[in-house]
């Protein structure tokens, strides 16, 4: 994730928003993951967790979306800051999904660049964590009123993937320092 404002209202820096950094980043950690390869089991269990985890709750997400978000009058994707962090590239690169062309924005002006006109057009896997684990209002709400144990999922599949992704981090950090 960006580095914390320096002072308040100072605007947070994203990580590889310029083209060339994106495809450095990427070059890099394809370079570092090949390299180390069985090495990595640990972080790559990690990973592979999460993306089960991921696809285990993908249907109670759409739906939870798809039953919230084209009624908003303001949409999340069109105002939220959010962009791939470091753990969302190592990721996508530990379990072979290839990453967006880019990333999800340059500055922090306007919508999300995958923003299209019916919602998010990057896969599920491939968006960032936080637009998995962030629930508006309106969906908190459905949630609270959805009977059965989703809400409970939900929350310990969010639990869970952070967990991970921390461990995953720091296992990746560990083998390359070697």
């Amino acid at each position: 994730m960006a580095d914390k404002p320096k002072a308040p209202g100072a605007v947070p820096v994203i990580p590889w928003a310029d083209p060339a950094a994106w495809e450095e980043a990427n070059a890099v950690l394809r370079h570092i993951i090949k390299k180390h390869g069985p090495a990595l089991s640990g972080a790559k269990g990690q990973s592979a967790e999460i993306r089960r985890l991921l696809e285990s709750t993908a249907s109670q997400t759409q739906d939870l979306c798809l039953k919230t978000c084209p009624h908003c009058p303001d949409p999340c994707c069109a105002h939220a800051k959010v962009w791939l962090d470091f753990p969302d590239l190592l990721f996508l690169h530990l379990e072979g999904i290839p990453v967006p062309p880019r990333q999800l924005r340059s500055d922090m002006e306007g919508p999300c660049a995958f923003l299209g006109s019916r919602g998010c057009t990057l896969d599920r896997l491939v968006r960032p964590f936080v637009c998995f684990w962030y629930f508006c209002p309106p969906q908190t709400l459905r949630l609270s009123r959805t009977p059965g144990q989703i809400k409970q999922i939900l929350a310990a599949a969010v639990s869970s993937i952070k967990r991970r992704r921390k461990a995953m981090e720091e296992e990746f950090i560990l083998i390359c320092l070697g």
